[in-house]
């Protein structure tokens, strides 16, 4: 089960099923450090590049 970020943003969803939330905690690796609450699968057709940022810091 996902639910869109945005309206506007339909290439990202947030994983909300645990099932699909540990099998991706399991079988992929973290692209950044430390402990996650949040999964976002983002679908590669818009995406160009990246910036991780602290949730404080995009609110």
């Amino acid at each position: 089960m996902t639910a869109p970020l945005s309206r506007r943003m339909t290439a990202a969803e947030i994983i909300t099923g645990s099932d699909e939330a540990d099998r991706y905690r399991r079988t992929r690796p973290s692209s950044a450090h430390g402990s996650h609450d949040t999964l976002v699968r983002i679908r590669p057709q818009t995406v160009t590049g990246f910036r991780l940022a602290h949730a404080e810091a995009v609110r």
